[in-house]
């Protein structure tokens, strides 16, 4: 299996807004990774992972098929990561509640 990148980039993220980070359309595995070292106590972030179940119909409407939320603790230095198997391509998307809007480095990767 080959590891490719899909997008990277930095987001500063604005309280309580949906940010799309990056996104692909080809069938894979999906690991997106987003670093939270910025955080500070008490802050919040939620990193999802979307999908579609079929490219048309009722099922074409991007849905979260894995997330995680974490707050922050006062030495939080992780990275926070999302996986699934995707066959209608994925998207990653940043959400900061709390605190002051921060900068997330992040990655979306794809293994096909």
């Amino acid at each position: 299996m080959a590891l490719s990148i899909s997008a990277e980039g930095d987001q500063t993220a604005v309280l309580g807004t949906d940010h799309d980070l990056g996104s692909d359309t080809a069938s894979g595995g999906y690991s997106g990774r987003v670093d939270v070292s910025n955080l500070q106590a008490a802050e919040t972030i939620t990193v999802c992972l979307l999908t579609r179940t079929r490219a048309t119909g009722t099922g074409a409407t991007e849905r979260c098929i894995a997330h995680a939320t974490l707050t922050a603790a006062p030495t939080t230095t992780y990275i926070l990561t999302v996986e699934g198997f995707c066959d209608q391509g994925a998207k990653l998307r940043l959400k900061q509640t709390g605190g002051t809007g921060r900068l997330f480095p992040w990655k979306l990767l794809r293994t096909a």
